[in-house]
């Protein structure tokens, strides 16, 4: 075997029973073996370290994997959504036979291998937080984040778990999924109201699918938004960008208007409302963060809010 160039920079390397994982400068990541329930952390420091690196491709070589567990799975999907938010990629290749069955079960195949066009409009990190990566809690059909110390020791979010948990996607409905962003909202931003949009195909106007902490009054009010109405939501699907107003009462949108007093008598002050992006980059809906005074939170917000529109191009049925 050929010794590598005198002072070339030598490849990170990660190793477990079942698996090695290399890391060059330029962002290639190689996993040669299985990378199995044991490679998870592997995997993740690996991707991490890649994302780390000033290349606009992160590459996942996976020609001499011989095995892809769905933890692994949930950490490349993880890295690929990382990569989305800083206007980079992740791109897997050398994909082949069980790899390629594995990827395909789980409705990642053309995520990860480049064939998905997934703009994602609007959304930017603010500041140097680095969005988190994701491993499954273990659980199907549930609802509940993995236990804190371990996903801190991992670097992951607990809040946003159940988002980006591949098991937790292939299993989950509507209802299910919808009460999954609101707790990811909830948890991770520390709103004290939490509302989902969907736009209906037929009119392209905003009907609320799910929400916390509102009662009938706004729920009636809003009940049907036009793209056009004086509210942060419509806003937010008509210019397909965040729409962040720290003070409902002094912004120009609701002067005047009945949505002010909706919003007042609701106990919101402040509300930040987020497109969620379907597959051709145009909005699905709109996930909507009430505070009873303005909030800082906005690297929390989009987290959830990509993950949130990451979630519902998995889950067809939303």
């Amino acid at each position: 075997m050929a010794s590598p160039r005198e002072g070339a920079p030598r490849p990170h390397v990660w190793r477990t029973a079942t698996v090695e994982i290399t890391c060059t400068d330029d962002g290639v990541v190689t996993v040669v073996g299985d990378a199995d329930i044991a490679a998870e952390t592997a995997l993740l420091a690996a991707i991490r370290t890649a994302l780390a690196k000033p290349t606009p491709v992160v590459v996942v070589d996976l020609t001499a994997a011989t095995f892809l567990d769905a933890r692994a799975v949930s950490v490349l999907v993880g890295g690929f959504w990382v990569a989305a938010h800083e206007g980079r990629q992740l791109r897997l290749t050398g994909v082949h036979g069980v790899i390629g069955r594995v990827l395909d079960a789980t409705g990642t195949l053309a995520l990860l291998t480049g064939d998905a066009v997934v703009p994602l409009p609007g959304i930017r990190r603010a500041g140097p937080h680095l969005p988190t990566l994701r491993a499954p809690a273990g659980t199907r059909r549930r609802v509940e984040p993995p236990d804190d110390r371990r996903a801190l020791s991992l670097g992951l979010d607990p809040g946003v778990s159940a988002l980006t948990d591949v098991d937790f996607l292939a299993t989950a409905d509507r209802p299910l999924l919808i009460g999954a962003v609101l707790e990811a909202a909830l948890t991770s931003t520390g709103a004290t109201a939490v509302d989902v949009q969907r736009v209906e195909p037929g009119d392209g106007s905003l009907h609320i699918v799910g929400h916390h902490g509102f009662g009938r009054a706004f729920l009636d009010f809003f009940a049907q938004v036009d793209v056009d109405d004086p509210t942060a939501c419509a806003a937010a699907l008509r210019l397909n960008r965040p729409i962040e107003i720290d003070d409902v009462t002094r912004h120009p949108i609701f002067a005047g208007r009945g949505s002010l007093a909706a919003l007042r008598d609701a106990g919101t002050r402040s509300v930040y409302s987020y497109p969620l992006a379907g597959p051709s980059g145009a909005p699905i809906g709109v996930l909507s963060f009430h505070y009873a005074r303005p909030s800082a939170e906005r690297a929390s917000r989009s987290d959830v809010a990509l993950a949130a529109s990451a979630a519902m191009r998995v889950v067809v049925n939303y």
